[in-house]
């Protein structure tokens, strides 16, 4: 009886040792599952990427390796703003977040890297990371200044298809856009401002700005209830009259002016209706020139004497182009060049827009016709003491002041010696150079060493 029992006994054990040995086999065959890595070079990325998640968005990733994907999505995918998980979509937490916006712009590698280091821990954060779809609180500060009175970004944006189409997505750069080139393009981007409303209508305005739209703009920032016309004014209003205090209106009447005398007609009404501009115009060289400026008063009429009499007391270089050109342009200083190629002359100007003092004229040597001297406004930048040239880098030129590019105020051509002492070409008065603009010694070292960055510099024929 025991023996039989013994027996069964160890029938029973190899039953279950062959049926353990079965479901090995068993689970032996079914595949394991193992979570697909995140991390790539040391950075774990499982707070913005999933594998399945991606390579469903991307079917052309779909049964490629752990590291191809990743390695993708990490030098691909993050600098294009590629959304890797259903938690988290850069472009939307782009949207949602402006002091991101302002700090990182377009650069969405930025934005991966906040959420992960910091956005993920936040409930505010995480509530923009998914579902948002257009920007939010645009932004309105470019460079510390604040144009929120006459910029608003979805106004902007429904007012110019063109600039949406571009700028849609893109806050920091349309009011960059805005500051830089639309408002000189008198563009509207408030429903409540209109910057050549705002001029024509104020005639104190113009007086000080004329037509420097950018200016005008942020003084109404400024002074938002100072004067009315911010909306609606389509014609020139109180079209001015005085000149440096003295009154004009006697001998002046700037749509006359602007009509009757075809030099001027770039300030007529059909144009900028800049009066500012042409009241300087008659008052520095119109006058002297003997122009009549108002129906009935002859340039012979007392009035008109006694004008010009007053005006010959305030108007430094009186007539002379120069100074009418000079009087356009605004300074970042107190201080403005201007270069005529034509005369080959550098005018230095002290003062400030609208009443500029000419203060030295140097002789100077421009750019020869297949070399030109470049044209256009420019500013002081970097400088330095000396430069060699040549085809021997055995010359010096001296006291170099940077325009633009290459292009440099310098000395005439000295030879190499540690100061300047033996001119090798003092050509002056012509256009010879390879672009700069020469001048005598002393007066290259006159820019070099009063001259401050920043100081606006016209060159023109």
């Amino acid at each position: 009886m025991a023996m039989r029992e013994s027996k069964r006994g160890f029938r029973g054990i190899r039953l279950l040792l062959a049926m353990a040995v079965l479901c090995i086999g068993i689970f032996a065959a079914v595949p394991v599952f193992a979570a697909h890595s995140t991390v790539y070079n040391g950075v774990n990325y499982a707070r913005v990427y999933d594998y399945s998640y991606y390579t469903k968005v991307h079917p052309s990733l779909s049964g490629k390796s752990d590291r191809t994907v990743l390695s993708y999505f990490v030098n691909t995918g993050m600098n294009r703003g590629e959304q890797a998980i259903s938690s988290f979509n850069p472009k939307s937490y782009r949207r949602g977040l402006q002091s991101l916006r302002i700090r990182y712009g377009t650069n969405y590698r930025k934005y991966y890297q906040h959420f992960m280091s910091t956005g993920y821990k936040s409930a505010w954060y995480r509530s923009r990371a998914n579902g948002i779809n257009r920007i939010t609180k645009p932004v309105t500060t470019y460079k510390g200044f604040n144009y929120a009175r006459v910029y608003d970004f979805n106004y902007y944006m429904s007012k110019y298809p063109s600039l949406n189409k571009k700028y849609w997505d893109n806050d920091v750069a349309a009011l960059e856009y805005f500051v830089k080139q639309g408002l000189g393009k008198k563009q509207q981007a408030s429903r409540s401002f209109y910057v050549e409303s705002y001029r024509l209508a104020n005639a104190a305005i113009r007086a000080t700005y004329g037509t420097d739209y950018p200016d005008i703009a942020r003084y109404y920032c400024q002074h938002p209830s100072r004067y009315g016309g911010a909306v609606g004014v389509r014609t020139l209003r109180n079209p001015i009259t005085k000149y440096k205090g003295i009154e004009l209106k006697n001998v002046f009447d700037y749509k006359y002016y602007t009509t009757h005398n075809s030099d001027v007609y770039k300030f007529s009404p059909s144009r900028a209706n800049d009066d500012a501009a042409a009241i300087i115009h008659f008052a520095t060289i119109g006058i002297f020139q003997g122009k009549v400026a108002k129906a009935g008063v002859s340039s012979s009429s007392s009035a008109y004497k006694q004008a010009k009499t007053r005006l010959s007391g305030v108007v430094p270089n009186a007539g002379s182009s120069e100074y009418v050109k000079a009087n356009k342009y605004s300074s970042n200083t107190k201080y403005l060049i201007l270069v005529n190629r034509g005369k080959h002359q550098v005018y230095i100007f002290s003062g400030k827009k609208g009443s500029w003092t000419k203060i030295k004229t140097f002789a100077c040597c421009v750019g020869a016709p297949a070399t030109p001297t470049v044209t256009g406004v420019f500013q002081v930048q970097d400088k330095g003491p000396y430069f060699l040239t040549g085809s021997r880098k055995n010359r010096r030129c001296w006291y170099w002041t940077r325009i633009h590019l290459n292009y440099l105020f310098h000395s005439v051509i000295y030879d190499n010696s540690s100061s300047p002492r033996h001119i090798v070409d003092g050509t002056m008065g012509r256009s010879v150079s390879h672009g700069c603009i020469r001048l005598a010694v002393s007066n290259a070292k006159w820019i070099y060493d009063k001259m401050p960055r920043g100081t606006k510099i016209v060159i023109y024929n």
